[in-house]
């Protein structure tokens, strides 16, 4: 599995190989979970895999639980557990976890986005402005950012729809 993590998820969707060997660490890390199943690490990992494969539902369950066990000490398990809720429409999870990861890293002018954009597609449209605004404060120059903001102040002044999902947002 790890020969996939740092590839594109369009690149790892469309290699064949990946369609065997992704359920294969599945099935893996499903049986070290039966020995063991409060490794957050092994959650995360197929968390990450379904992930992969395009099983957000899935992805979602799995780092819930790497985040439940570590009780959002790990970074990582968080931000995937928060991209996640932003793939499922799970907006008020997807505020709770951004904001206890930004709580913990204020100056993280991404996390800052990703909170904003959490906060739009939970409706909390004062919240996203205000924190989309700092997140350009700290890197102006951030594309990603630059975009969250665009979408933000569309939204707020009624050009766009109010978004559900990540989707929504980025096709």
């Amino acid at each position: 599995m790890e020969a996939y993590l740092d590839l594109p998820r369009d690149k790892v969707a469309s290699n064949p190989q990946s369609k065997k060997d992704l359920p294969a660490a599945i099935a893996s890390l499903d049986v070290a979970l039966g020995i063991e199943p409060e490794s957050s690490t092994a959650w995360w990992a197929r968390g990450k895999a379904q992930q992969l494969l395009g099983d957000h539902e899935g992805a979602y369950e799995a780092f819930h639980r790497s985040y439940r066990i570590d009780e959002g000490k790990s970074p990582d398990s968080g931000v995937q557990l928060l991209l996640e809720c932003l793939e499922t429409g799970r907006g008020g999870e997807a505020v709770h976890v951004a904001e206890v990861i930004s709580r913990a890293e204020p100056d993280n002018a991404g996390m800052l986005a990703n909170l904003a954009l959490a906060y739009l597609i939970n409706g909390q449209l004062a919240e996203a402005s205000r924190t989309v605004n700092n997140a350009e404060a700290i890197d102006p120059e951030d594309e990603a950012i630059v975009s969250a903001k665009r979408r933000v102040d569309a939204v707020r002044s009624g050009q766009l729809p109010r978004p559900n999902r990540i989707a929504d947002i980025v096709p």
